[in-house]
């Protein structure tokens, strides 16, 4: 069967995996012996059983004879099987003298009926007394909800299979409890950051495997069957280092038994900015630019000032301005329709086959997923294709199962030449009352109109990143040893990464002209490619033993040694002025100009890990866990580390003691949890330990260049681990039938050892930095977590659900080694013990209104010609003068530490609704300087004419315009809280609404089981304080700045189709 799934796959996309079936193909081998005699004997089955094929038919009810839709009716010994229609009834194909139906349904008790005689029959299920207990993936192995000790949220795969996110870790914000994502933008192919507790990045693990964040980004939603977040040490120590942050940990689908299950996923989206980007008119900006204009001394451009000071329109003036005559160099543009789309389009198909028997699983999908940019040209594209196949087979007779997991993706990303954080930037200056165009029509303005940044003819900057994995694992189920399984794994991964920007001149933009339409030189052509590639080979052997004794002893052990060995290198090349545009390749240009450039790198790491669990009754759970880790970033004789972890866990709902109280009906669970571990962090740069030579400057003499070496720094052989100790105390309660379940988790994280150079309290006169040694830092975080959910059904078509999860944590610095003794003095400076904060700032007093508070109040020493309207600061140290002492921690960090989602759903006969709101607490952005307005020739967008001017009794936003941004040593452009603006929101993040015309006018097709048509949209409402600004709240470029100007955060609606054959 495997050499025929690999077949059909090896057809469709033989391209892209050919390697993958030379690895999988192995699995083949053993089994064809086995295949060969299997054939003959199906052949004589066939021949014996044809006669005694027959058809019965039947209904299946629950107790109080309500038909249960979706039920699954199996043929026992086999994959024979069907599922119940609307109202209950089936039929089914039987083979054999004495078929016997297995009939099961989620929720309830499974019944096993010997069908005999009989053409029809009718099942009664009764509802199980005992929800069925999940199973919860967790750091090498699995573990029931109930055995659960450890720090773990789940998120499943089919309620992010629908989003319309553009990568997936989006697709988690708001779903799981101390998770929260910062927006990249929303530029294609942008990756957001993600944070669990305030850490920073977490490990990503891929069916038990370490993997980047960049690979994870590109997985296909759809392949998806969990998430486990994992966030204490007791969960997450095991993969040592890497875990540092938590982990998530995602399992991919497998095939299931059962006939071919077909399954299509298809839709088409519409993204545009959460904010609207709109231009002020061009008579409001030529008004604007007056009353700047007046108030600095200058006479008005546009209007007339009269004897009374105030500003009027001359007959006649405000129309040829509205209609763009006024001056050839004045106009009347619509840059939205010239630069943008209404909406980026986006298209996903996907395609699934899974299914099987008692021994042999497939599941194979494809999917191709394409993002256009909002820019009127085909300049801004994300293509993206992923690809896999997962085959298991399990030999009964010897107790031997092999899994086999192939699987490419191919992400390919276009940008203009330009970077997007530059056009958006001139985007930002842009205003209506300016020309695109000269009177002859050619694009003038110079080189920073976007016009010409977003002209195909510019140029491209492109790249095409991919990644091949080939999984092969082995268990074996150690006969006469009941419960004793041994495994081993190998994985390997290749990653290629080829990226190409070709500038058609030095400039990177389209072709523009002067106001007298004579062309602008801008340069030759120019090219530079590079080329990354790295491969990884993960190695694991592992023990397992799981056994209960005596009905009320489980004892749970596993032993696991890991390897995993990283190599990559990357060369790049580039030519400058080329004589033609024609040739986009590098012997293209001429070579004198050529330059290169070329490096390696090589990463190892091992891991010994041992785990030992123990439950009575599942009423007292206990578990000891350590990963002996290695790091090749140490010397030899410090490369090893022990970090143990133990945990523990009550269920108190076991007790005989607690029988009266569940007998009352309103608790059904209640167990108390604790953990405790240490972890291992290597954060220090590769090989930091050897004394090392760097390559210098280059110098030229002799007609050559020639190449230089220097000295590194000092460094230490007693470079090692820092540590960082975890405590997690959580309760988990059941109520009225586990229709509501809560969560609480309380955690503490502290920090010790930092590795760090101490060069800023000591000198050295080698003139030389000093070496990185472990240092007497300490840092805390802690915080708690909330999660609660409502279930229920009313009647037979009806059910709904509501959740709500919340996490906050405070952090500080017990002892920070760089901090200097003059800020430790000073309790407005000092970080030791202080709560974290945004950064520090000056403290705006609000604007001067008069000469009177500008003379009567310290200001900064540079600011000698302040005026009615600049920003006022005060002098926080009472020094009588504003300076950088005056700099103190203001505002609350980037990353919120209040972060919330609230889930409902509801689900009527075919209808679906699904809606995630998600949210933060106090959280700022501090607004970079082309978002402060404070210099006229930033007027232009919607909001930017609300500065402060005499008589102007409206919302101010903004100081008074200024000719330069450095006038008065740049005072309105100091970073202070005037500029600090609050960003916690409130979203509608996710809404789907779907029906199922299965359940109407599709309901007598018998060969199909799903056709739902939906409708979503992401980031559909948002409420922020920043809204005033026209800023989305997740606005930032990178992840140290927000407010700044950039790719907007999209807003989408996706139209889509769901079919399960």
């Amino acid at each position: 069967m495997l050499k025929i799934y690999c077949n059909l796959l090896f057809k469709s996309f033989s391209k892209y995996i050919f390697r993958g079936f030379l690895c999988t193909a192995v699995l083949s081998l053993p089994m064809a012996d086995l295949e060969a005699k299997n054939e003959i004997k199906n052949e004589v089955a066939d021949l014996q059983t044809t006669q005694q094929s027959r058809k019965v038919s039947g209904v299946v009810l629950d107790t109080n004879n309500q038909p249960l839709v979706g039920a699954t009716i199996l043929q026992k010994g086999t994959s024979n099987g069907v599922i119940t229609n609307l109202e209950g009834r089936f039929t089914i194909d039987l083979n054999g003298n004495a078929p016997v139906l297995e009939i099961s349904y989620l929720g309830y008790v499974t019944e096993t009926v010997k069908v005999g005689s009989r053409n029809t029959i009718k099942v009664i299920l009764n509802e199980a007394a005992e929800q069925i207990d999940e199973v919860v993936v967790v750091g090498y192995g699995k573990s029931s909800v109930k055995r659960l000790t450890s720090a773990i949220s789940t998120v499943k795969g089919d309620k992010l299979t629908n989003l319309p996110n553009t990568n997936l870790i989006s697709s988690l914000e708001g779903r799981a409890s101390g998770v929260f994502i910062q927006s990249a933008g929303g530029e294609p192919g942008a990756l957001p950051t993600i944070s669990i507790r305030g850490g920073g990045d977490p490990l990503y693990v891929i069916d038990g495997i370490p993997s980047s964040k960049a690979e994870f980004s590109v997985l296909s939603p759809s392949d998806i069957e969990s998430f486990s977040i994992l966030k204490d040490a007791a969960a997450s120590a095991v993969y040592g280092a890497r875990a540092g942050n938590g982990i998530v940990m995602v399992t991919t689908k497998k095939g299931s038994d059962g006939k071919v299950k077909i399954t299509y996923n298809g839709s088409y989206a519409m993204s545009s900015p959460t904010e609207s980007i709109d231009f002020l008119e061009n008579w409001e900006v030529a008004e604007a630019w007056d009353r700047a204009a007046i108030y600095r001394g200058n006479k008005p451009s546009y209007m007339k000032l009269d004897n009374d000071g105030s500003l009027y329109w001359p007959v006649g003036r405000l129309d040829s301005i509205k209609n763009g005559i006024f001056n050839t160099t004045t106009g009347n543009t619509d840059w939205n329709e010239l630069l943008f789309r209404k909406f980026a389009p986006s298209q996903t198909h996907n395609v699934s086959i899974n299914g099987g028997n008692k021994t042999t699983h497939y599941y194979m999908s494809a999917r191709y997923y394409t993002l256009g940019g909002i820019y009127n040209t085909n300049i801004s594209k994300n293509d993206r294709l992923n690809v896999r196949m997962h085959v298991d087979h399990y030999f009964e007779g010897i107790g031997l199962r092999l899994d086999g997991d192939v699987s490419f993706s191919q992400n390919k990303v276009k940008y203009p030449p330009h970077g997007l954080y530059t056009i958006w930037t001139h985007v930002a200056r842009l205003n209506a009352l300016g020309r695109c165009f000269n009177v002859d029509g050619n694009p003038t303005g110079g080189q920073e109109n976007p016009y010409v940044e977003i002209d195909p003819s510019a140029g491209y900057r492109k790249t095409d990143t991919r990644y091949s994995n080939y999984n092969l694992a082995v268990t074996w189920d150690v006969p006469k040893v009941k419960g004793l399984s041994v495994g081993a794994l190998v994985r390997y991964n290749l990653y290629d990464n080829y990226g190409k920007d070709w500038y058609a001149n030095e400039s990177g933009v389209g072709p523009v002209w002067d106001w007298n339409n004579d062309p602008i030189d801008l340069g030759k052509p120019r090219l530079s490619e590079k080329v990354d590639r790295s491969n990884e080979i993960t190695t694991e052997f592992r023990i397992d033993y799981n056994r209960t004794f005596a009905e009320a002893h489980t004892i749970g052990a596993t032993a696991v040694f890991n390897s995993w060995q990283y190599d990559s290198n990357n060369l790049g090349a580039s030519r400058k002025e080329y004589e033609t545009g024609v040739i986009e390749q590098i012997n293209g240009g001429p070579s004198s100009t050529a330059e290169n450039s070329g490096t390696a790198n090589e990463h190892g790491r091992m891991g010994l890990v041992g785990r030992v669990k123990y439950d009575y009754k599942m009423r007292y759970l206990l578990g000891f866990s350590f990963r002996y880790d290695g790091s090749d970033k140490f010397p030899k004789n410090k490369r090893w580390g022990f970090f143990p972890s133990i945990e523990a866990g009550w269920n108190v709902d076991k007790e005989p003691f607690m029988t009266p109280i569940l007998e009352q009906g309103w608790l059904d669970g209640f167990k108390l949890r604790f953990s405790w571990g240490k972890i291992g962090l290597d954060n220090v740069d590769d090989f930091a330990y050897l004394a090392v030579y760097k390559k210098g400057h280059d110098f030229y003499e002799g007609n050559l260049w020639n190449s230089t070496l220097y000295e590194g720094g000092l460094v230490s052989q007693d470079l090692t681990w820092y540590t960082r100790n975890t405590i997690n105390i959580g309760v988990d309660a059941e109520f009225f039938k586990r229709r509501l379940t809560l969560g609480f988790d309380y955690f503490y994280y502290r920090t010790t050892g930092y590795l760090a150079s101490p060069q800023d309290q000591y000198t050295t006169p080698l003139g030389t930095g000093l070496p990185k040694i472990k240092t007497n830092s300490a840092h805390r975080r802690a915080g708690y977590e909330l999660n609660m959910n409502w279930s229920d059904k009313i009647g037979r078509d009806f059910s709904y659900n509501v959740g709500f999860n919340l996490s906050q944590y405070d952090e500080l610095w017990e002892k920070k080694y760089d901090e200097i003794e003059a800020d430790l003095k000073n309790p407005l400076r000092r970080l030791t013990h202080q709560k974290s904060y945004f950064d520090l700032l000056y403290v705006s007093n609000g604007l001067y209104q008069n000469m009177d508070e500008i003379l009567n109040n310290p200001r900064p020493t540079a600011s000698s010609q302040l005026r009615a309207g600049d920003i006022a600061y005060k002098d926080m140290n009472g020094d009588g003068k504003i300076d950088s002492n005056d700099q103190v921690r203001e505002g609350s960090p980037r990353f919120p530490h209040t972060t919330y989602g609230i889930s409902l759903g509801a689900s009527y006969k075919g209808f679906s609704l699904d809606v995630l709101f998600q949210g933060t607490g106090a959280r700022d952005m501090l607004l970079e300087s082309f978002n402060r307005k404070f210099n006229s020739n930033q007027i232009g967008l919607v909001g930017s004419n609300q500065f402060w001017y005499p008589g102007n009794n409206g919302e101010i936003l903004y100081p008074r315009y200024t000719d330069n941004a450095q006038e008065n040593g740049g005072n309105n452009n100091l970073n202070s809280t005037y500029w600090l603006l609050d960003a916690s929101y409130f979203r509608l993040k996710n809404l789907k609404i779907g029906y199922d015309l299965k359940y109407s006018l599709l309901k007598k097709l018998d060969f199909l089981s799903q056709f739902e048509i939906y409708v979503s949209g992401n980031n559909l409402l948002t409420f922020s304080p920043t809204k005033k600004y026209h800023i989305d709240p997740e606005d930032g470029r990178d992840d140290d700045a927000m407010g700044q100007v950039g790719y907007p955060v999209q807003k989408i609606i996706q139209f889509g189709i769901n079919l399960t054959f």
